[in-house]
């Protein structure tokens, strides 16, 4: 099916209809670290109109049907072998406790900050590629992504992500100077006397070819 399975599709067409995501993940029977993904490929890549065609129920077969049930995965503690509930009281998926740093990266405004900088970080690619192209050789860049962590009295936590990007840059020749004995800088070598002129005048006459 060129517009995708029919649990991405009634997924889509939920976000798209303005549902939250937890809301479209149940809808659709997928989980909310697989929506969370969902939404951030999307970002980088819209799909394409076929994407949202409506999912008619009498033409689905019954393996194709979502069942929000069959989902759901009962966890258990290792160590006490207490029962992990994985759903809110209102039916909605609860997010698993961080573990890995992609877990916390899920967690920041609900996957929106993830979803967020899907485009900066297609920009710092291309950015990364035309400097790398120009150079000719290795460029470096940088990816800082901060995360400010507060913790309240009663024991409430805020976290406050921060996300940038370096871009290579291209270094210009030195230029030798030294310092005047009033703290000035000069191209001029103190004590040497001035035989030749160091002022080159840059605004002479070009031809221009057209």
């Amino acid at each position: 099916m060129n517009g995708g399975s029919i649990q991405l599709r009634t997924y889509r067409i939920a976000r798209r209809d303005g549902q939250p995501i937890e809301i479209a993940a149940q809808m659709a029977g997928i989980g909310i670290v697989e929506a969370r993904l969902i939404d951030a490929d999307d970002a980088k890549h819209p799909p394409g109109p076929e994407c949202f065609d409506p999912v008619e129920p009498s033409t689905l077969k019954e393996n194709e049907m979502p069942h929000p049930e069959s989902q759901e995965q009962i966890l258990h503690d290792a160590s006490t072998g207490e029962i992990i509930e994985t759903r809110a009281a209102d039916g909605t998926e609860r997010y698993p406790s961080v573990t890995t740093l992609t877990d916390l990266i899920f967690m920041l405004s609900d996957g929106q900050f993830n979803a967020d900088k899907a485009h900066d970080l297609r920009e710092f690619s291309e950015a990364m590629e035309e400097a790398g192209i120009d150079a000719g050789g290795k460029v470096k860049g940088k990816i800082i992504l901060e995360v400010e962590v507060e913790r309240q009295h009663d024991g409430v936590y805020f976290f406050t992500p921060s996300f940038k990007t370096k871009v290579p840059t291209v270094k210009e020749g030195r230029t030798i100077g030294w310092v005047t004995p009033d703290n000035r800088f000069t191209p001029n070598k103190p004590n040497q006397g001035n035989l030749f002129g160091t002022v080159r005048d840059v605004s002479a006459d070009r031809n221009i070819r057209n």
